[in-house]
């Protein structure tokens, strides 16, 4: 699972099943602060995770190597 805190608020994402969720997980393999106008651009495909991440736009907290991980955020959209 993977935790996400956007804007102040928590939602995790189970890999497992396929699912997002509101709140949050103490059970979180990696943790992820960002707000939601960089999340988009993540999302969308204008900034990288590891441009965000080098800017200070993004805090990575637990398992880092899920953060090289997150282009399957674009199939969201």
């Amino acid at each position: 699972m993977l935790l996400f805190k956007v804007d102040g608020a928590d939602w995790t994402v189970d890999l497992k099943k396929g699912g997002v969720t509101k709140g949050g997980a103490s059970d979180a393999a990696a943790t992820f602060t960002v707000i939601g106008e960089e999340l988009l651009a993540l999302v969308k495909g204008t900034e990288t995770a590891q441009s965000l991440y080098q800017h200070g736009k993004l805090r990575v907290d637990g398992d880092v190597r899920y953060a090289h991980r997150l282009a399957f955020l674009k199939q969201l959209v």
